[in-house]
Formats: structure tokens, sequence, C-alpha cells
């Protein structure tokens, strides 16, 4: 009972740990202060590089609030407008009629999930783009799930497409703008968009993500299930922000 809430936490971490279920980097703020932060294991399994507070991690879906947030930028220095449709900024996609910038940032435009496209269609020893995503929706033409506004489902698709119309409206690609009018100005010194398997590069203290399967951790690049880590690496708006704990 008279354990602080700092105390209770880094028990319950530490005992997730030690029963390997958990292995990352923890920060927990209530209001403007930080209660506690925690670097749990390995960013390389095959190193032993133990995590710190300034490890770099691949965001994955986190990155879709940086996308947003780019897009309201985009709108309060009147380059879009939330309420345009897409084939305004991606005229090859004529065909998704009345989907919106604010339809695709709600989840509400009823595109086809893109991964599940390429996953049928594409060249998997090619790296995939968004151009390459956007050409292959203008070819093939699939059906919306959904009329949009008519129901709300969560689309990478939409993400992929938001960070073109970045790229369209602000004249820079997607990783520029996001230095620019996001990570510079909030000092945010240890982010950036980055491709791993496109266009590696050499960063210290970089974690890999790792599958957790019967006992050993194994690179998805490594695993037929998650070989699309691989393939779609050059895919971004749905992902591909890197960062660390103290940035966030």
């Amino acid at each position: 009972f008279g354990q602080s809430k700092a105390q209770k936490l880094d028990s319950l971490f530490t005992s997730l740990y030690n029963s390997d279920k958990f292995n990352g980097n923890i920060l927990i703020a209530e209001k403007d202060s930080v209660i506690f932060t925690k670097s749990f294991g390995y960013a390389n399994e095959s190193t032993k590089a133990k995590l710190n507070e300034n490890t770099l991690f691949e965001l994955a879906s986190c990155t879709n609030p940086f996308t947003a947030m780019a897009i309201l930028i985009l709108k309060d220095t009147g380059k879009l407008n939330l309420d345009d449709e897409i084939s305004k900024y991606i005229p090859e996609l004529y065909k998704y009629k009345n989907i919106t910038i604010r339809n695709l940032m709600n989840h509400t435009g009823g595109l086809p999930d893109y991964m599940a496209l390429m996953d049928t269609i594409w060249d998997k020893s090619t790296i995939a783009t968004n151009k390459d995503i956007i050409q292959i929706l203008e070819k093939q033409q699939p059906d919306k799930l959904f009329e949009p506004n008519t129901k709300e489902e969560y689309s990478n698709t939409g993400y992929v497409l938001l960070a073109s119309i970045i790229e369209k409206t602000s004249g820079k690609t997607y990783a520029e703008f996001l230095q620019s009018a996001i990570f510079k100005p909030l000092k945010m010194t240890r982010t950036f968009v980055y491709h791993r398997r496109l266009s590696s590069k050499k960063i210290k203290n970089y974690a890999l993500g790792y599958l957790y399967l019967n006992g050993d951790y194994i690179l998805p690049d490594d695993y037929d299930r998650s070989k699309f880590v691989f393939w779609l690496d050059g895919v971004e708006g749905d992902g591909t922000v890197n960062s660390t704990i103290k940035d966030l």
C-alpha cells in the first residue's frame, strides 16, 4: 500500500520482462510530468545491445497521427480543404467518387485494403512505394468496401493516400515535409521517416522488431507470414516514422 505509482509500474513491467512477456521502452506521464520511464531488454538479440531512452523504434501505425497532423497543417495554410475529394490531388483515382480527405483521416472512405490487394498481384522480390499502390488501384479498380460515411473501418490505404496528398500539396517529399513542419519545430531530433530495407543506412542505437515464436526471437523478414515487411517497406503514411520515447 505504501508503494508509489512509479514503484508499482516498475514492479509490473519487471515481472512481465522476467516472464518473457515484455521487451521495450516505457514512458508514462500524467499531465505535464513524467512519472515513470525505464528500458527493459535488448534492441538487438544478436548483439545483445541494450535498449535505452534514446533507442529508435519504427512506429508502425503510430505514424498515423503525424500524417494527420501534416494534413491539418496544410489545411491551416490554405493548401487543401478537408472536404476536397481525393481525385482532386490524385486524379488517377477518379473512380473513387465522393471520398474526401476527411474520410481518409477518419477511416470512413471505404477504400479496399492495399495490403491484401498487393499480396495477390505484387512481385515480392521488389519493394513497393506509394506510387505503386496508386498505379495498382488505378489499374485494378477494386470496388469500395462500402460507400463513404456509411461505416467506419480502419484503413491503411487511406493513410498511404494522405501521404501522397501531402507531397502533391506541399511540393516536398513526405519525409521532408514532416521534418520541416513537425519534427524540427518540436525539436524532435531523433525522429524521421526511414525505410530500413529500401534505403538502409547505419543508425546507432536502433531497435529491431522481432517475432517471438516457439521460444525464439525471429526477424519478420525471415518468417513467411510476415515477409510483407520487405516488399511493402517503401510505402509510407501508414508507417515508417521512427522515433524515441524521449522525442514522443
